[in-house]
């Protein structure tokens, strides 16, 4: 009795290491759209900005041996008028380029994500005139930053909740 409970419980914890990996290779298999990105008010985080596109890729990885790895790019444009003296405007356009490294898992049973990502950001800025600003921002976060949210079950969206509050909704390609 006692080697057919325990055979039992090695099937269980076997059966949900699969449907996480399985989860994961889903996951990893395209690029993910951004498609809602909210700051901690519920505010769009790229609000001031003409227009913005975002893409998550998840590498693909066995996370029983260590972390998996990804990344998400922002690409956001604004235009506003800036103000050259004499009364006179001239548009100014900024774009902004942003590229976050991330860590994530998948658990129970491939129902839920948990992202981390280091607490720095790689972005660039350029202007009209082809001026270019590019660099590593540093200590955005306290300490890691990091979001938990849910898959769904046909392994098409994600949404995550940030740990200061913003939601991340993303769909597949």
């Amino acid at each position: 009795m006692k080697k057919l409970l325990l055979i039992a419980v090695v099937g269980l914890f076997l059966t949900s290491c699969d449907k996480d990996q399985k989860a994961l290779e889903d996951i990893a298999s395209g690029t993910w759209i951004v498609t809602e990105l909210t700051n901690e008010d519920g505010e769009n985080s790229f609000e001031d900005f003409t227009t913005w596109t975002g893409t998550a890729t998840f590498d693909e990885c066995d996370q029983e041996n260590g972390d998996c790895t990804g990344k998400m790019v922002y690409t956001a444009t604004r235009t506003t008028q800036e103000d050259v003296g004499g009364g006179n405007t001239e548009p100014l356009i900024v774009n902004v380029d942003m590229t976050i490294n991330f860590t994530y898992s998948i658990s129970e049973k491939g129902t839920m994500i948990s992202v981390e990502t280091g607490a720095s950001v790689v972005n660039s800025m350029s202007d009209f005139m082809g001026n270019t600003q590019s660099g590593t921002e540093n200590d955005i976060c306290d300490s890691d930053c990091g979001a938990d949210g849910t898959i769904s079950d046909d392994k098409t969206k994600i949404s995550l909740i940030s740990d200061d509050g913003g939601t991340i909704k993303m769909e597949k390609n």
